[in-house]
């Protein structure tokens, strides 16, 4: 079980990636997880987290010349007692980050009661001379070459969110999420196909049994 719910974590992550391939895991016959190919980051999001946690969410947006900070955040009444949903991704590749957590930590500052973490699904997409993916044996965590000029961006994408309230996002998939164990924190391996956070062939579709 506790390889069965690693490795739903890392197709989980793998999906919202790449929400234009269509993944199934399939585990004794009994599918797991399946994120079909809508092309919206959103769904497959709700297709791996749940809609009960879905539903919590709002966009959140900021650019500048050489980056772009996505994704989705919970207010701040909907909270978790770990960091096991905070998921961060670098130019499509699922990653740890100090940088990030702090800047979403800073942006909640004074808005959680202490011990509670907040839902934060953080896609940041930036020229790849800015960030090291090398700095780990598994390439879990990378480094920024300006980690001031990163974490004030994530930190005024959510800042801004919270500060506009805004509604989530509508759920326009209609198949329900299959049931999962809660994604562990663990490490994303470094698999051959997944180079730079993508998948070198783009397959339109991944069929995965254990």
């Amino acid at each position: 079980q506790t390889e069965l719910g690693h490795i739903v974590d890392l197709i989980g992550r793998f999906a919202m990636a790449n929400p234009s391939v269509h993944f199934r895991l399939i585990h004794n016959s009994r599918e797991v997880l399946s994120s079909p190919a809508t092309g919206k980051p959103f769904n497959s999001i709700t297709q791996v987290l749940g809609k009960d946690i879905a539903k919590q969410l709002s966009p959140i947006s900021f650019e500048t010349p050489v980056m772009r900070v996505s994704g989705f955040i919970s207010n701040a009444s909907f909270t978790r007692i770990n960091r096991a949903y905070q998921i961060f991704f670098v130019n499509g590749r699922p990653v740890r980050s100090r940088a990030i957590t702090h800047a979403v930590d800073q942006a909640y500052r004074g808005l959680l009661l202490p011990g509670r973490h907040p839902v934060a699904i953080i896609f940041l997409d930036l020229v790849p001379e800015l960030v090291d993916v090398n700095v780990h044996p598994t390439k879990a965590e990378v480094k920024f070459s300006s980690e001031q000029e990163i974490h004030s961006a994530v930190y005024r994408a959510v800042n801004a969110a919270l500060m506009a309230g805004a509604a989530a996002p509508t759920i326009t998939t209609t198949r329900a999420p299959a049931q999962r164990p809660a994604p562990p924190l663990c490490l994303t391996p470094d698999l051959p196909q997944y180079r730079q956070g993508t998948l070198t062939d783009r397959p339109t579709a991944v069929d995965l049994r254990t």
